[in-house]
């Protein structure tokens, strides 16, 4: 999956920081399922559970566990139309905005400018096309929803708020926490993550004795209280920190409470 803040350069080296005595694997901000991919791939837990506030986003996944061949054949027909006529592209994105339609979604996904998932003050996705490229080509995609299909059969995916997980987690339980960051507004979905929401959920993780990482951009405002570990990484290059600043100011961190 493209997506804002994908951490799949990284997928190897934040895995590896996880614990190998678990349960459940959940992720509650899932956004491109990077992490997801590598640890149903290496096999590391016995249940996985993924979930997101943006539903167009799960309602995408939902068709590549439920009906991969849809997916691909809408795909297939709107990258024909846009190599005939560049301005196609804005037509998918206006029927986006007025419809949230999953195959609009992960049409745009693929062919904005550098999968940099962008949306202005009211929600509505903004993103500008990738005037360079063309989108992954149908015989590639085949293959990648393909692939995509098999690991996500053993996923549990749904739509909600990070906090319904209070219901089900339990101790021997591990979660992995990569919420939108600390940055200018227009990433990702268009609500606010209010960080006290997020520290909170951390305390509640602790005293039910339940293993989490976290992976944020601001230390500042991650109590010391909450966590055991931190990890700065250097590593990280997400394409919308290229925007946003310097790479050589940046840090990503990795917070455990193990």
């Amino acid at each position: 999956m493209r997506y804002s803040g994908s951490k799949r350069n990284l997928r190897k080296y934040v895995v590896s920081f996880f614990p190998k005595d678990c349960d459940t694997y959940y992720e509650p901000f899932c956004g491109g399922c990077s992490i997801l991919y590598t640890v149903v791939e290496e096999d590391l837990f016995k249940k996985y559970c993924a979930s997101d506030l943006y539903k167009p986003l799960i309602d995408t996944l939902l068709c590549v566990k439920n009906n991969p061949q849809e997916l691909l054949r809408n795909y297939v027909f709107k990258w024909h139309r846009l190599l005939q006529n560049r301005e196609y592209y804005y037509d998918v994105r206006k029927h986006f905005n007025e419809n949230n339609n999953p195959n609009d979604f992960f049409f745009l996904s693929r062919t904005c400018i550098n999968g940099l998932m962008r949306f202005n003050p009211k929600g509505y996705f903004n993103s500008a096309i990738h005037l360079g490229r063309n989108g992954i080509t149908p015989k590639m995609l085949k293959k990648t929803i393909r692939d995509w299909y098999i690991k996500l059969q053993c996923v549990n995916i749904s739509c909600c708020d990070f906090e319904v997980l209070k219901e089900n987690i339990h101790a021997n339980d591990f979660v992995y926490l990569d919420p939108p960051y600390y940055i200018n507004t227009g990433f990702y979905y268009y609500k606010e993550l209010k960080i006290n929401r997020l520290v909170d959920f951390l305390f509640f993780l602790n005293t039910k004795g339940t293993k989490w990482c976290l992976s944020y951009n601001n230390d500042e405002v991650i109590p010391q209280s909450v966590y055991k570990r931190k990890i700065g990484n250097q590593l990280a290059k997400n394409v919308f920190r290229k925007f946003q600043m310097d790479f050589s100011e940046t840090t990503d961190f990795l917070f455990m409470n193990y």
